[in-house]
């Protein structure tokens, strides 16, 4: 049986996207990590994030993990801070494949203009610049990943075939 693969990456990078197109070229089951997490909560992020705090989502959104975790097959797409708790990382790391969607703050932003709303960090009462909060996770991608894509100019198309490529190298 085959092990989970995990798309993580800074918002926009097209983790959804990509993994939408690679569940149905490998022919495995897809989860976009935070639309489980709504659908569980019975709310939408920027909710989870105002009642809870960052700290109760990244509780959430380790159960959902954990959950997922029940198939290994699955196509994952976390969430962008995902691999800011180190239970989670953990989760990923001996679960499954992890690949890195890399892309730039200009580019992630340009990519979910008018989405800015459902990004509670971004968003917020205190909201962190976009290229802040990448520089301060490009490390921890970067740590975690078995295998980094650059987005930047690509197609999902081409970056899928990219990671198609990588995992047939990888067995």
């Amino acid at each position: 049986m085959d092990r989970a693969l995990y798309l993580i990456g800074f918002m926009g990078a097209g983790k959804s996207t990509v993994g939408r197109i690679l569940s149905r070229l490998l022919d495995r089951p897809f989860c976009d990590l935070d639309k489980e997490i709504e659908i569980t909560a019975g709310r939408g992020i920027d909710e989870i994030f105002d009642k809870v705090g960052e700290e109760g989502f990244r509780d959430l959104e380790y159960a959902a993990l954990e959950r997922i975790c029940g198939h290994p097959d699955a196509v994952v797409a976390c969430g962008g801070g995902v691999v800011t708790d180190e239970r989670s990382v953990d989760l990923l790391e001996t679960t499954g494949d992890v690949v890195c969607l890399s892309v730039t703050a200009d580019e992630a932003l340009s990519r979910i203009a008018g989405e800015i709303h459902g990004r509670p960090l971004l968003a917020g009462p205190d909201p962190v610049g976009a290229a802040s909060l990448l520089g301060l996770r490009e490390r921890l991608y970067e740590r975690v990943a078995d295998f980094t894509v650059d987005t930047v100019g690509k197609s999902a198309d081409t970056v899928a075939q990219r990671i198609i490529e990588w995992l047939e190298l990888e067995r």
